[in-house]
Order: structure tokens, then sequence, then C-alpha cells
């Protein structure tokens, strides 16, 4: 996405490199669709995530998909905590941190309980009503 010319926000558009690969897009989206075509494809873009998902009963396979999934996923997890405390993006990164069960998902949503109120406290909320889980209590200081 990208902003209209001359103004420096939205109404966003698509950027004429994407339009300009709409039918390269078109075909990758159709080839998706073969779920045994999936894996390969997945593994083309670097979508490691995707590819250890479709890998998974594999052995051989999941020693190659698995490591750089979980690459992924860290390089991600320290990408979000980095947007926690951003205006406006905190909410979104706490979201996909639950997304991606983060391994110190219950800290993030203890910090966020305490912060000033925000759209990111809704989303830990959120976060723990669709999990079904109690949040966790902060000591007083």
């Amino acid at each position: 996405m990208t902003p209209l010319e001359g103004r420096d926000s939205h109404p966003y558009r698509l950027a004429d490199e994407v339009i300009a690969a709409l039918d390269a897009i078109d075909t990758f989206c159709s080839a998706w669709a073969d779920a045994s075509r999936r894996l390969w494809l997945a593994a083309l873009i670097g979508d490691w995530l995707a590819a250890d998902e479709c890998a998974a009963g594999s052995p051989e396979l999941t020693a190659f998909t698995g490591p750089r999934a979980e690459r992924c996923r860290e390089l991600w997890w320290q990408r979000l905590r980095r947007n926690l405390d951003v205006s406006f993006t905190g909410a979104d990164a706490l979201q996909a941190l639950a997304d991606l069960k983060a391994p110190d998902l219950d800290l993030r949503l203890q910090d966020a309980l305490g912060g000033p109120p925000s759209g990111t406290i809704s989303a830990a909320l959120d976060v723990i009503g669709e999990a079904g889980r109690a949040p966790l209590v902060r000591p007083p200081l």
C-alpha cells in the first residue's frame, strides 16, 4: 500500500509495482489452492511457518522447515515486542503475539493491563477472553 500522490497519509492505494504483478500474484494464488504444491510454494517465498505446517508428519521435511519456522517466529516476536509501546500499533502487536503463541504472552498481557488506558488494554482483555484464561495479577509495588 502506498499513499496517493501528493498526500502524506490516507487514503492508501495499491502500489504500481503490485498492480504490475497482479497476473503473477493470481497465478501464485491459483497454484496455492492445490495442497500438493503448497509446501514447495511456501518454501519458495520464504514462508517457513506455512512450509513447516505443510511438512507436519514428515520428519525428513520438518528437520529442514522446523528450524527455519522457529527462527521466523523469533524474529516476528522481536518485531512485535518493539511495537507494543507504539501508539496505534500496540494492540495489533499484542494480538499478533497471542496468535503466534509467544512464550512470554502472559508477561506481555500483564504489562499491558498495568499500563495507562489504551487500545492495548482492550486487546489484552480480548486475548484473555478468547483464551478463557485468568489474567496474571501483578504484585503491588
